[in-house]
């Protein structure tokens, strides 16, 4: 959850179509990809996804996507932890 000491000081959305990135100090930029993951394990989770796209699962079920690359993320990376914060808007 926002303010534990697991918070992240960096953000992913989506709107219209396009991924913003935000990083601490709140300045969108647009991310030049149809997917993309920050943090320690975002090799892992980037792999996730990759492949739940290739299995064509449904965008509509985008949370489910985002849920399976934060495991995969923690699974393998041993920096990676802590309380996941997923919020569709």
């Amino acid at each position: 959850e926002p303010g534990s000491q697991y918070a992240s000081e960096s953000a992913i959305y989506v709107e219209n179509n396009t991924i913003w990135r935000m990083d601490a100090d709140y300045t969108p930029d647009p991310v030049d990809s149809s997917y993309w993951a920050i943090g320690s394990g975002s090799d892992y989770a980037l792999g996730s996804i990759y492949a739940s796209m290739h299995r064509n699962m449904p965008l509509s079920d985008c949370g489910s996507i985002v849920l399976l690359a934060l495991d995969a993320a923690c699974e393998f990376h041993s920096s990676c932890g802590g309380n996941r914060w997923v919020r569709t808007l």
